[in-house]
């Protein structure tokens, strides 16, 4: 068991997930709610897809509770919106693209007069021939 699934067993399961769907070669989940589907309720607070746009990432698709969590709707905005106070998420976001390896950070979320620690698990996608093609992105809250 490694360390991801070990402090956060639903990302775990989402990080299972993600290595049977590498290794089988299947397509990349087409949006947050297949990717929560397909990892059933396991735990697992929130999913997005974010994916590259022209001059950043975005997010293409984000679940309701990740958008109750983060007090607003998150699609269609930019993935430094994950990480508000600072531009950490977009250069997290994009590590993990590039180097083509699951990055996990827990952060704290602040807004509405309440502070939440978060996990996110950041999962790089690629396309049919195999270059990168966006990130999924798990987060759960941390206890």
């Amino acid at each position: 068991m490694g360390l991801i699934e070990e402090r956060h067993p639903a990302l775990g399961a989402l990080i299972a997930m993600w290595r049977e769907r590498q290794s089988d070669q299947r397509p990349p989940f087409a949006s947050a709610m297949a990717a929560s589907s397909l990892a059933g309720s396991a735990g697992i607070a929130v999913l997005l897809v974010a994916e590259r746009e022209q001059g950043g990432l975005v997010i293409k698709d984000s679940g309701a509770e990740v958008d109750a969590l983060y007090g607003a709707t998150l699609a269609g905005s930019g993935a430094s919106r994950l990480s508000p106070e600072r531009d950490d998420a977009e250069r997290e976001a994009r590590s993990a693209i590039e180097s083509g390896r699951p990055l996990l950070i827990e952060d704290e979320l602040r807004g509405d007069h309440r502070r939440c620690r978060i996990a996110r698990l950041y999962l790089p996608l690629t396309n049919d021939d195999g270059s990168p093609d966006g990130v999924l992105c798990g987060i759960v809250p941390v206890n």
